[in-house]
């Protein structure tokens, strides 16, 4: 079995309205319409096999910290963006028994 294997993802989302008029500009200032920016995001993964019955997983999400919104809703809690998760990452014990 492998010991060691790691992967590398790279997502792209093109730009995308907001409304279904496909409004550019918005009219208000209030962030609830308009375009949602494009935006890429890299995440790294790493497992290591210490043993058949033992394995470890490193995540790495969003490793360039990028700053992006994926909505710009109308309802609650009121208009405007809605940011995504920044950089963040998870460990993983796996105990095959």
């Amino acid at each position: 079995y492998k010991k060691l294997t790691f992967s590398a993802l790279y997502s792209y989302t093109a730009s995308t309205f907001a409304d279904a008029l496909n409004t550019v500009v918005p009219p208000k200032t209030t962030g609830a319409i308009g375009l949602v920016p494009a935006y890429g995001l890299l995440d790294l993964n790493t497992s290591i096999k210490f043993s058949k019955m033992i394995d470890m997983r490193f995540n790495l999400s969003n490793v360039t910290n990028k700053q992006y919104f994926t909505k710009r809703p109308t309802f609650y809690p009121g208009p405007g963006v809605w940011p995504s998760d920044g950089r963040n990452g998870s460990v993983t014990l796996a105990i095959k028994l």
